[in-house]
């Protein structure tokens, strides 16, 4: 084999790159075998394989590097995985398509897609996910510090302030989590579903206490009078006069009479 490897190989758990350099061109097809060989080892110390071969610094592709990348699917393919090549020049992704290899696989032009198409996605979304599910759970960690005031009526943090701190937190650790597992994917992906799971649980408690503080309130509002009214009932009384005052204020018909008039209707 020459000096210089004609390819690089990255692996990262179950994720493997392949890149072949424009020096693969020139390889022997001994060489071409032994590289095979090493990357067909790699595939199988991983369960299930994701596999991204990168042609795109290739501007011809002979039939031994076709013989690799065949030789690679196949093992691919046996431990159940998925294999994505990125082409970008029209001679290779001819070649390949003639050979009727575009129905085996996925191509495409572009890096990102075939990350995509491997679930792996791009490294800024990988780092925005990650840090999604971060700051999702420092959120679901303020929810729990809210639960807990409330539960221990801390007197530190009034009752109706804890309850909504904890669902606030709990509500934008939700959109965070859920944010984060759609972006990302492998542990990225497993943070956000963890962080969803957790503040649907803080939320569904949340929901549970405000409706415990608010029932009472609302019950104790609608069965006491007010006290507008309490209070107008004593001074109506107080204030009425009595029927019995009412009756002697009244003068009578035969005091109102005057004494002359009577004296001349008598005989």
């Amino acid at each position: 084999m020459t000096k210089t490897p004609p390819y690089r190989l990255e692996q990262d758990r179950r994720r493997t790159t392949v890149t072949l350099l424009p020096e693969m061109n020139e390889t022997p097809w001994s060489d071409i075998e032994l590289i095979g060989t090493e990357v067909v080892q790699r595939l199988l110390a991983v369960p299930a394989p994701s596999l991204l071969v990168d042609l795109s610094l290739l501007n011809y592709m002979g039939s031994a590097q076709v013989a690799l990348v065949v030789r690679l699917f196949k093992v691919v393919k046996e431990r159940h995985g998925k294999m994505v090549v990125v082409a970008r020049d029209p001679l290779v992704r001819e070649v390949l398509t003639l050979a009727g290899l575009d129905k085996l696989w996925v191509i495409t032009d572009d890096m990102n897609d075939a990350l995509a198409e491997l679930g792996w996605g791009s490294p800024a979304a990988a780092a925005t996910s990650r840090w999604l599910g971060i700051l999702g759970s420092v959120c679901v960690a303020v929810s729990v510090a809210g639960l807990a005031a409330v539960l221990t009526k801390a007197a530190w943090l009034p009752l109706p302030v804890a309850a909504w701190l904890q669902f606030g937190a709990a509500g934008v650790a939700f959109c965070l989590g859920l944010a984060g597992g759609l972006m990302g994917s492998g542990p990225n992906r497993t943070l956000g579903v963890s962080v969803v799971l957790s503040s649907l649980a803080l939320l569904l408690a949340s929901v549970f206490l405000l409706g415990a503080m608010s029932t009472p309130a609302d019950r104790g509002a609608g069965s006491s009078p007010s006290a507008s009214t309490v209070e107008a009932a004593p001074n109506q009384a107080a204030g009425a006069p009595s029927a019995a005052e009412d009756a002697a204020s009244v003068p009578s018909t035969a005091d109102s009479v005057p004494a002359d008039s009577t004296d001349a209707a008598q005989p």
